[in-house]
């Protein structure tokens, strides 16, 4: 039974006015998928979403602890020293964009296409120095790609891969594949990172990447969403799901 139709018994059930009906299965949905979502975090030490060797994407154990101290937006070379010279930084964050000539990944944040980091550069830094700390038994730093756009998706992953083909039977740095790849609450008229092409980058270069972690979700406005324009709903959730499911 979907929401929606739980929400109409409900309303039924409790003789809901017919004009106050709407805004309660709103309401409700809303109220029951932020209760999937918290499921979901109070047991994400016990589930994840990796990848198997063809590609596709299958749930698990082993996911790194929720416990981490971030490093957000980190897209410069100065940001990206201090994160990794910090102890205390266990996670590093970054958002990445084609360079304005749309010829190679940058580090980059919208609207701005400038940068003093290309994605190749980034991502070599974090390699090596996790491969160092860990060949000391020093703690290494997870990372998690934000990929802004479709068009940077499959030659980072390119580049992760050839990192991991180098990486001798070991995988030093725990990567997760983030990309809001669906039109979420306040953002419906957005256009977010192309959902189908995302997965199929993925299928691509899935099983040469070893073990990534894909955190996806929804591109929403939150002013807007405050200002009424939706919230999320069941619609959201099977379109989601018909995205990532298992084949």
């Amino acid at each position: 039974m979907s929401i929606l139709n739980i929400g109409n018994h409900i309303s039924k059930t409790v003789k809901i006015r017919r004009k106050h009906r709407e805004r309660f299965l709103m309401v409700l949905s809303t109220l029951i998928f932020a209760l999937l979502i918290l499921n979901f975090i109070m047991n994400v030490d016990s589930i994840s979403l990796s990848l198997t060797g063809d590609g596709t994407a299958r749930s698990n154990g082993g996911i790194p602890s929720p416990h981490q101290i971030w490093s957000h937006c980190t897209i410069t070379t100065a940001q990206l020293n201090d994160a990794l010279t910090n102890d205390s930084i266990t996670a590093i964050e970054a958002d990445i964009m084609m360079d304005e000539t749309g010829s190679f990944p940058v580090m980059a944040h919208p609207p701005s296409r400038e940068y003093s980091l290309s994605f190749k550069g980034f991502f070599e830094r974090i390699f090596v120095f996790n491969k160092e700390r860990s060949s000391d038994d020093k703690k290494t730093k997870l990372v998690k790609l934000d990929f802004k756009e479709i068009e940077v998706v499959l030659p980072c992953l390119k580049n992760v891969a050839s990192h991991n083909s180098d990486d001798v039977g070991q995988q030093h740095t725990q990567v997760y594949l983030n990309a809001d790849i669906l039109r979420g609450p306040g953002a419906r008229t957005s256009d977010p990172v192309d959902g189908t092409k995302f997965a199929e980058a993925i299928k691509e270069e899935g099983g040469k990447l070893g073990k990534v972690f894909l955190s996806l979700g929804w591109k929403t406005h939150v002013a807007r969403y405050y200002n009424s324009q939706g919230s999320y709903s069941s619609d959201d959730c099977a379109e989601m799901l018909e995205l990532i499911q298992c084949e």
